[in-house]
């Protein structure tokens, strides 16, 4: 499997791009005792690493990713960023990747570096960081979830479904195949399946195939894609989408496109733990 860190470390690379690791940079230990990964940071974990980087808050910030490489962790990353409280406006995504970038011209780097830090090794102990960071928000965990899909189900069976929990819908961006529990799930001891009255749409079917950096499809074929699955991406009709994904890496994806649609972002919220989580669970409710 490719590594990232490496891939940057040797070379070639943006003129002047720093490497942001949300597997690094992520809560572990005690902070993640279900060993989950790549879980939300803590704002102190956050502002040391944007210290680490000479990232400052008023400064852009704009995210790329390279050929071949998953549009999750580009998807990720620009999340973070947001949602850590890094303002909205100065947070980009490059549509292509590194290699457009190398075709069209641009400036890059092609000698040898070293990451700057590894989260480990910064000091958290003292609190006071040049950059101001805040709680991730638009995150939900487990038990939130579990609140709307027994809501669900008890609306289900009332027959009532329309009222579930400020009209809350749930999004699952794997492939059919693990959504029906007919192909199994990569992470050994997790279930098949799906959360009761859970959506499916595969983030494949969100990506223009013509295209090698795997980009979004146009807004209008977004919109039809959603409006197919019964998902109305409005926010007065859908207060609020909670999106799950395997671990909550494509789960980003859902939220960027749901943006590009013309979604407020405000009422889009990621599942940190995703199905990992939920599938290890032995008491979390499961259709196959």
């Amino acid at each position: 499997s490719r590594n990232g860190r490496q891939e940057y470390e040797a070379g070639p690379r943006i003129k002047g791009a720093k490497f942001f690791d949300v597997d690094d940079v992520s809560s572990k230990g005690d902070l993640n005792p279900k060993d989950l990964p790549h879980m939300m940071p803590t704002k102190e974990l956050f502002a040391a690493a944007m210290d680490a980087l000479q990232i400052q808050n008023n400064n852009h910030v704009i995210i790329y990713g390279t050929q071949g490489s998953s549009p999750q962790f580009t998807a990720r990353t620009w999340y973070t960023f947001i949602n850590m409280g890094h303002d909205a406006n100065r947070v980009h995504l490059l549509e292509e990747s590194l290699n457009e970038w190398v075709g069209a011209g641009g400036p890059i780097e092609k000698d040898s570096t070293k990451v700057s830090f590894l989260a480990d090794d910064l000091n958290l102990e003292e609190g006071e960081f040049n950059y101001v960071a805040q709680d991730a928000s638009n995150f939900v965990n487990m038990q939130d979830v579990l609140a709307v899909v027994n809501d669900i189900m008890a609306k289900t069976k009332e027959k009532n479904a329309a009222n579930v929990i400020d009209k809350t819908v749930i999004i699952d961006t794997r492939p059919a195949g693990r959504f029906n529990a007919e192909a199994p799930e990569p992470r050994q001891g997790v279930r098949g399946g799906h959360m009761p009255g859970a959506i499916n749409i595969p983030f494949m079917d969100l990506l223009d195939s013509s295209s090698t950096s795997k980009t979004l499809k146009p807004k209008d074929e977004l919109k039809q894609i959603f409006t197919k699955a019964g998902v109305d991406i409005e926010n007065e009709s859908t207060p609020k989408i909670i999106v799950s994904c395997g671990s909550g890496m494509l789960a980003c994806l859902v939220a960027v496109a749901l943006e590009e649609c013309g979604r407020d972002p405000k009422g889009t919220f990621v599942y940190d733990g995703s199905w990992t989580e939920w599938g290890l669970d032995p008491d979390t409710p499961v259709v196959k």
